[in-house]
Order: C-alpha cells, then structure tokens, then sequence
C-alpha cells in the first residue's frame, strides 16, 4: 500500500506540473491538419475528408476527422479540459496531493472566502521556508494558477494552425497576463526575488510584444523592432540592476504571512 501511495502521488506530481506543457502539446498535434486553400472547417467537415485532402502534419497517412481520427479528437475535447480542470487544485500545491483531499477536487469557486483551493495554495506555501523563492502564501493561488494556463495556452497556440499574425498576438496577450499577475501581486517574499521576477516576465512580454509587432509590419522596419528589442533589453538590465543595487532584500517575518 506504501508504495502504490507514492507512486500514485509522484504520479499526480508530475501530472500537475512538469509534464503539463508535453502532454498538451502531444494533445494538440491530433488537430493540427493541413487544411485545403481558402477553406474553413465547417467546408471540411461537410465534404468528404479524402477528396479535400486533408492529412494531419504529424502523420500524413491519417485522413483528418474521419474514423479513428474523428474518435481520437472527440476523447481529446472531453479528456483535455478535464485533466487541466483537475490539474488546478495540485498545480497550486507544487503537485503535492496530500493537500488536495478528493473533496477538495470540484470546490473550484476561487473568488469566494474561504475556499479550499485557495487555503491549500496557502498552506503549502508556508508549509517549509524556502530562502529567496518563499513565495507569498497570500498571492500562491494566483501566481500557481496563472502559471498553470500558461502552461497549457501556450503550447496550444504554439502547435495550432493559426495563422502566424494570430499566434504572436496571443502569445503576447499570454505574456502580459503573466507579467500582469506577478507586477500586481509579488510572488515572493524575498523583494530582490519578486523584483527580478517581475522584469524577466516583463522582458518575456517586450519581446513577444516585438515578434507581434514584426508579423504586421514590413520588413523594412525589422531594423527599427530589433534595435527597440536590443535597446529595451539594456534598458531593463541596467534598470534591474540599479533597482537591486538600492533594495533591502527581505521583508518583516509578520509581512511574510500577510503578503504586504
């Protein structure tokens, strides 16, 4: 019984969080179909699927949404947003199931006070003091969940067949949600941390900001967005630097626990 113990929690460990943004993206190559010119779905899925010549990139002998194609995709629209629904409450433990009781599993109404989902995230986080990466119990919920959808949204923005101009706008609108959520609630307790935190994520979203930017502009002005790119990147360096320079480094211990 032991050891079926540990295996099922490592198990859900990984599950929650180191294997989320592989298995989403094995999930999402079963849609990912070289789609006729001019075509949209619904003109696929009303004609026969050989004849549009429809093959999925990853394996072009499988005639898309047909047979154990279509079987394949229907399993994967039911099973993928209910292991990332699933995922929520143990990816804001760090994948530690023995705060998660199962029935804590559907108590998903985070904004309401008290909320089990919530409490665990806290919990778990000032469970062991972890040096610079302690992380605020007040904001854990937050910064865990929203790592958690990015997890998920970006490998299926990455893998879609979304036109170009589309991905990188979401993948920056994804990059700014992320920067946003640790800009307005520090993650950690140590400042220095939360500080170089909230750069890196704001360096991740200037950059996908410019990639975004390079889809809708001509090449003519690739000179000008790399020269913002490479100007913006030692702006920020020089700034973090100095910011850190000046900063005292750790909160007051009653601060720590009340995430101010």
């Amino acid at each position: 019984l032991g050891f079926t113990e540990t295996l099922v929690t490592l198990s859900i460990s990984l599950l929650s969080v180191s294997l989320v943004v592989p298995l989403v993206k094995r999930c999402t190559v079963a849609f990912n179909c070289v789609w006729p010119q001019g075509k949209t779905w619904l003109d696929v899925l009303a004609k026969n699927k050989a004849e549009e010549k429809i093959w999925l990139i990853a394996a072009p002998s499988i005639v898309c949404f047909d047979g154990s194609h279509w079987q394949l995709c229907m399993f994967l629209l039911v099973a993928l947003p209910l292991y990332v629904f699933l995922g929520v409450p143990y990816a804001v433990v760090e994948g530690d199931a023995r705060y998660v009781p199962n029935k804590f599993l559907f108590k998903w109404k985070a904004w309401q006070e008290g909320n089990e989902w919530v409490a665990a995230a806290k919990r778990q986080s000032s469970a062991l003091h972890k040096g610079p990466l302690h992380m605020v119990p007040k904001y854990a919920f937050m910064t865990r969940f929203v790592e958690h959808v990015a997890k998920v949204l970006l490998p299926l923005i990455v893998v879609s067949d979304f036109r170009p101009r589309i991905r990188m706008v979401l993948i920056a609108v994804v990059g700014f949600a992320m920067w946003i959520s640790v800009a307005f609630y520090a993650p950690y307790v140590e400042r220095k941390t939360s500080l170089l935190t909230k750069w890196m994520k704001f360096w991740s979203f200037f950059a996908m900001f410019i990639g975004a930017c390079k889809g809708f502009t001509g090449k003519e002005t690739d000179d000008i967005l790399n020269c913002m790119l490479t100007g913006g990147s030692v702006a920020i360096v020089v700034g973090l630097t100095a910011q850190l320079s000046v900063m005292t480094a750790r909160k007051s211990d009653m601060a720590m626990f009340e995430g101010k």
